[in-house]
């Protein structure tokens, strides 16, 4: 495996250099959020990376789930930001759809399929969790606006609905399936392409740690189905907590929180 030098990671500047050249010869107005967003990869990404080595040499569990804690609160923050709602504790909602969806998909991975040992193994355990948790936040998010955005937009048709006497859950059904639908797409489109048009990152990862490329194949295999089950399930989970939240017991839309 290449271990890259700090002077050698500074020649991935170069890339950076021609974005901001870019942007700033065509005045595309993103040079500073550019500059800080790349400032902040960098610095995130190489502290999480000293940090995952610090819990890899320590190897105890409850270090292992402060970690997957921390990651999940800092998700449920930065998806309850893309959704549009002033519906109350929505960052819980947001924490509980990503906990379960990740909770649920990590089990299944690490204890059905790859049988790690131990179960809290961090060099396995952090890094899938980790991509199960992304995927969760992204479906979440999406299907979480696009419901959100639908049940604003559709409030007349909704209304007629409930007054007919259909309860808020029959009224909303079009637009949860609007929502997961739109959710996965990206799933969806990944999965048509994968290993024809791109390589994913667990697959490269592997195959650029020394891996066999078929074993990496496997991997990719196992992730793939994973996204797509977590997408589902967090989708899923935060609607109906968001339909909760928009309605009343007597099933009448809450204006105020729309």
């Amino acid at each position: 495996m290449i271990d890259p030098s700090y002077s050698d990671l500074a020649m991935v500047f170069i890339l950076f250099a021609i974005v901001l050249g870019l942007s700033l010869k065509e005045h595309l107005g993103i040079t500073r959020t550019f500059v800080y967003a790349s400032l902040r990869c960098v610095v995130q990404l190489m502290l999480v990376g000293y940090a995952i080595e610090y819990v890899f040499a320590l190897n105890r569990w409850y270090f292992v789930m402060v970690v997957l804690v921390f990651m999940s609160v800092v998700a449920a923050q930065a998806g309850a930001q893309r959704i549009s709602s002033k519906a109350p504790f929505l960052t819980g909602l947001v924490w509980v759809a990503v906990f379960v969806g990740t909770l649920v998909d990590t089990f299944i991975v690490t204890e059905v399929v790859l049988k790690i040992d131990p179960w809290w193994n961090p060099r396995y355990l952090l890094p899938l969790a980790g991509m199960i948790m992304g995927n969760a936040l992204n479906s979440g998010s999406l299907a979480g606006e696009r419901f959100v955005s639908e049940l604003r937009n559709r409030t007349a048709e909704i209304e007629t609905m409930l007054s007919l006497g259909f309860t808020s859950s029959y009224a909303c059904r079009e637009i949860k399936r609007l929502a997961i639908r739109g959710a996965l797409i990206p799933t969806l489109n990944a999965m048509f392409t994968v290993g024809l048009v791109h390589l994913p990152g667990m697959m490269t990862g592997q195959i650029l740690s020394g891996s066999s490329p078929v074993t990496a194949a496997k991997y990719q295999v196992v992730v793939m189905f994973m996204i797509s089950s977590t997408v589902v399930i967090t989708a899923l989970i935060l609607i109906a907590l968001l339909r909760r939240r928009h309605f009343t017991k007597a099933h009448q839309l809450r204006y105020s929180i729309l």
